[in-house]
């Protein structure tokens, strides 16, 4: 990569006081325009500017703000002022840092996610090399990459939480429905009871009344045949009655669900609203990649994290190189890692995560097959790609 008048002017005076906006790095405007600044501020600081945020879209507005990075002017000069105002604090506890306290703060701002100020304080740092700053951009290249993959997560996951709660809505009217229906069973099963118990009432009158025997055996006989029907009615009854209260308590669970799942899709959508204004703001954002290039080199990787392997992969794929894993368990025996240490063109093993005689394998077998391989300290995607790094330039 060329170094430009900016990286020359912090390498030869390191000694020299914070470098302005329009003195810094160039392939570093653009993260910091599009990481530490808002959509919103970026407008606010055109319009300081005298520039209509009005004449232009949110990818001219971040690409003029970008732009401005080339020379000292009203709106560079805005731009400075502005992020050193916003990051006071931390440009006055660790602006002119050396690289080691500056990375360790780095690290750990990478950890949380809360990297916007440290970003503006590593791009005005004096101290910090061209290598330094290069890091910078490559870290924030992948958090790009990474936080593009959970948003892309987040989105699914709430499409399917849309189309479970469609669903429950369904449900519940469809109990609403059943409800209202036993309901209306019931009002008519209490009305034919109370129709019932006003004739057994007259019939039990008309019984006391007769006299004679053959009446009294026909009103017996009636009074019967109404009490076998009133039983069977008081069954139904109790019948309804039974489902009409598994139907009001599935009502009543169902609604809870749904307050739940409202809830839940209310947070979720609150979500999305903040990475769809993160996606916004991000978008725009210039893709500038260090120059690297494996030369089609076959890359085998020896341990590290299992669940970032996807990750390993596209690092090695996207600078030109065919990549391979291995967990770095030997417990079966290291036939098949002595297969991939004989297709590898370079063999890569971070000892942070993986097996003690893993790691004294693939030394042994590269010092036997005269293989290439970097002992890496940490499995970090940041480690592979320094790695990467050196690969290509022995290559190169």
């Amino acid at each position: 990569m060329t170094v430009d008048a900016h990286s020359i002017s912090k390498v030869n005076d390191p000694h020299r006081e914070r470098l302005n906006y329009w003195e810094i790095s160039c392939y570093l405007s653009c993260p910091v325009i599009g990481t530490c600044l808002s959509v919103n501020e970026q407008k606010k600081i055109l319009k300081r500017a005298r520039i209509n945020p009005d004449d232009h879209c949110d990818y001219e507005i971040h690409e003029k703000l970008v732009e401005s990075c080339k020379a000292e002017s009203p709106l560079s000069r805005r731009i400075h002022r502005y992020l050193d105002g916003k990051y006071r604090n931390l440009v006055a506890e660790i602006g002119l840092c050396t690289r080691e306290e500056f990375f360790a703060r780095w690290k750990e701002g990478l950890k949380d996610g809360d990297v916007e100020g440290l970003l503006w304080v590593g791009a005005t740092n004096p101290r910090l090399s061209e290598r330094a700053t290069n890091q910078l951009f490559t870290d924030m290249h992948m958090l790009m990459h990474l936080q593009g993959n959970e948003m892309r997560r987040e989105r699914q996951r709430a499409s399917r939480l849309k189309t479970k709660n469609q669903q429950l809505t369904v449900k519940l009217r469809e109990a609403q429905k059943r409800a209202r229906q036993s309901a209306q069973a019931l009002s008519h099963a209490d009305k034919e009871l109370v129709e019932l118990e006003r004739k057994l009432q007259t019939a039990q009158q008309e019984n006391q009344a007769l006299k004679r025997e053959e009446e009294r055996e026909n009103l017996q006989k009636e009074n019967h045949d109404l009490r076998v029907r009133l039983e069977k009615l008081e069954y139904d009854l109790q019948t309804r009655n039974t489902a009409l209260d598994q139907a009001k308590l599935e009502n009543e669970r169902i609604s809870a669900e749904l307050a739940a799942q409202m809830d839940t899709n209310r947070q979720v959508q609150k979500e999305i609203n903040s990475l769809l204004r993160t996606i916004a703001s991000e978008e725009a954002e210039c893709e500038i990649c260090p120059n690297r290039d494996l030369c089609e080199q076959r890359v085998l990787l020896v341990g590290g994290l299992i669940q970032l392997q996807a990750v390993y992969r596209t690092l090695v794929e996207d600078v030109g190189g065919e990549f391979k894993y291995h967990n770095g368990r030997t417990k079966g025996g290291e036939r098949n890692l002595e297969n991939l240490v004989g297709w590898a063109d370079v063999v890569l093993c971070p000892v942070d995560v993986n097996s003690h005689s893993a790691a004294l394998g693939v030394k042994r077998m590269c010092k036997k097959m005269e293989k290439p391989y970097f002992m890496l300290r940490s499995s970090s995607v940041s480690s592979i790609a320094r790695a990467l790094d050196d690969v290509a330039e022995t290559t190169g």
